[in-house]
């Protein structure tokens, strides 16, 4: 069985696992656009990557007898002018997804 806070923190997880989907998505498409079709193709398999780790964080919460909840998500979207941008934007984003996930294990 779950705490509150312990379901609390892993529900904040799922959803950020989602917002990192659609960012992915987002660069995807940045990349293509730019003429990077490899780097699309990089963060499309990205995003493949965030959907299996949603799927096992929700199924240690239900495990567990826990519950989350899909509701509003939503995503920024930053219109990326050039390759080097794109990937600062990037690295941006894994630095805050690893601090939280840091954050989340030393918080038990």
């Amino acid at each position: 069985m779950l705490t509150n806070d312990i379901e609390k923190d892993l529900q904040h997880y799922i959803d950020e696992h989602i917002k990192m989907q659609f960012f992915c998505y987002n660069l995807s498409s940045a990349a293509d656009k730019l003429g990077f079709p490899g780097f699309s193709h990089y963060f499309q398999l990205q995003v493949q990557d965030e959907v299996l780790h949603q799927r096992r964080i929700m199924n240690f919460v239900l495990d567990r007898d826990g519950h989350y909840q899909i509701k509003n998500i939503a995503e920024e979207y930053k219109d990326i002018k050039n390759i080097i941008e794109l990937m600062e934007t990037y690295q941006t984003k894994r630095a805050y997804f690893a601090e939280l996930a840091v954050y989340c294990k030393t918080k038990r």
